[in-house]
């Protein structure tokens, strides 16, 4: 009888408690509704100004109205957010300047990282992101920004779209994209420097739209040889029996391993003909080093 009691003040407690989630619920429900209908009003009220007979005397002389940028906020879920000083002066030093040397992309990264520290962000992501990408900006890309028509963006991927078709066109992506195809290996560069500097190329370029065998071939065509015959060693005698995605993780791995020997800087202390050996002999010992980190037996290194 205890225990029937027990579960049913259970169940009774369980029940007022969904019925106040349901309570609470309804009125952030209404209070968002209140505040889209107020905004509502505002935008009805300032369009029916606009729509005003101006003299000429009025036609000469700005109005708020007429000072609006592209952006149109989305709602906001709860009050709206009072941005402190703090994000927003963290935001201002990486600011976007328009420069050809500057990279969109890098700039919409640094900038996320820094908004998404922000309270409530996954919640209001749109409302905080849009409210506070103008700050980012300074200069030309200011300059541009505030010239977009008003009130002509209102999403997130609206913003990042212009913006990215602004400031990195098909030019500057056939650009970076042959520079990817026709990378070259500098003489006597440490796998791991070729290997870092080819990366920086594909990230320079995330939409290059290079398949992974290409990336794999383009990268490993222009290795020394000695480079190749580790590369050949490591993936068990050929790179062609492993998936372009096991290769692509086997370079970098490769190039962790060579910067943390740091074995490069004997070159230049004796012949070529000598470094060239050790160099071959090197290979050898990281890639079988490699597979012997990776477990594999013994008896498919002979």
């Amino acid at each position: 009888m205890a225990d029937d009691q027990t579960t049913l003040a259970l169940q009774e407690a369980r029940n007022e408690q969904q019925r106040l989630r349901d309570d609470q619920q309804r009125l952030i429900d209404q209070v968002a509704r209140l505040q889209r209908e107020a905004r509502e009003r505002q935008r009805a009220e300032e369009e029916a100004r606009r729509n005003e007979p101006r003299t000429i005397r009025d036609l000469y002389v700005p109005r708020a109205n007429d000072v609006k940028g592209p952006i149109t906020l989305p709602d906001y879920i709860g009050d709206p957010p009072n941005f402190g000083s703090g994000v927003v002066s963290l935001i201002q030093q990486n600011c976007f300047n328009g420069l050809d040397s500057e990279n969109p992309h890098d700039h919409l990264n640094n900038f996320l990282q820094c908004v998404q520290t922000v309270k409530n962000f996954d919640a209001n992501s749109e409302y905080i992101s849009l409210a506070l990408f103008p700050f980012s900006l300074r200069d030309k890309a200011k300059f541009w920004f505030n010239s977009l028509p008003k009130g002509s963006i209102g999403t997130w991927t609206e913003l990042t779209t212009i913006f990215l078709e602004k400031y990195f066109p098909v030019k500057r992506t056939a650009k970076l994209k042959a520079q990817i195809t026709s990378f070259k290996q500098g003489y006597d560069e440490p796998f791991e420097d070729a290997w870092e500097r080819f990366n920086r190329l594909i990230q320079n370029c995330p939409h290059h739209n290079l398949s992974q065998l290409t990336v794999v071939d383009t990268f490993y065509d222009v290795l020394s040889q000695q480079r190749r015959t580790m590369v050949d060693y490591s993936a068990g005698g050929s790179i062609v029996d492993k998936d372009p995605r096991e290769v692509l993780d086997l370079f970098e791995r490769l190039a962790q391993q060579q910067q943390w020997s740091n074995r490069e800087s004997v070159r230049g202390q004796k012949g070529r003909y000598e470094v060239d050996e050790m160099a071959m002999l090197r290979a050898k010992v990281d890639a079988l080093q490699l597979r012997l980190e990776k477990g594999e037996g013994t008896s498919k290194m002979v």
